[in-house]
């Protein structure tokens, strides 16, 4: 099977604050980001003993940000005009080596962009083998990776990060 995706998300986020006092500044923010996803997935199988999933994927967001202080504008929280684009490509295969044992092995990879490129491979392997009605052993061995935000990258100030 060959499947594929495009999807649109955009959301707007902001807040007014003031401090306690009457005299503190107001200080306004809006920020809009607008996220266009293309995603493909492709399966096959070979009898009941054999699956293979491949894909790939990409996210392209585009961030408008605003601040204004007491009615002027000021630096946004995040660069206005900035673009963060994550891609990543993966494949997965599932294997019955005999009726009771069951072998997963999947790898990603994956490339962030935002003014430079952030890369790495990450994978996950599995086996399971079953003991009967219900119970059975299972180990895995993985390997993760978190790749840095807009937020971390490109915020601006004081930050819950």
């Amino acid at each position: 099977t060959v499947s594929g995706t495009f999807s649109v998300n955009s959301q707007t986020d902001g807040g007014t604050r003031q401090g306690l006092r009457s005299s503190d500044a107001v200080t306004v923010d809006r920020v809009r980001v607008t996220s266009y996803g293309y995603s493909g997935l492709a399966t096959a199988h070979r009898g009941t003993w054999l699956s293979l999933s491949f894909g790939g994927d990409v996210y392209d967001e585009f961030v408008s940000a605003r601040r204004t202080v007491n009615g002027v504008a000021a630096r946004a929280l995040y660069p206005d005009g900035s673009r963060y684009v994550s891609t990543g490509s993966f494949a997965q295969g599932v294997l019955q080596l005999q009726r009771r044992l069951r072998v997963n092995l999947g790898g990603r990879f994956t490339g962030i962009h935002y003014q430079r490129w952030y890369r790495d491979f990450t994978y996950e392997s599995s086996a399971r083998y079953d003991l009967g009605r219900g119970f059975g052993l299972h180990g895995t061995l993985s390997r993760g990776f978190r790749a840095p935000n807009l937020n971390d990258l490109g915020s601006l100030g004081r930050n819950d990060l």
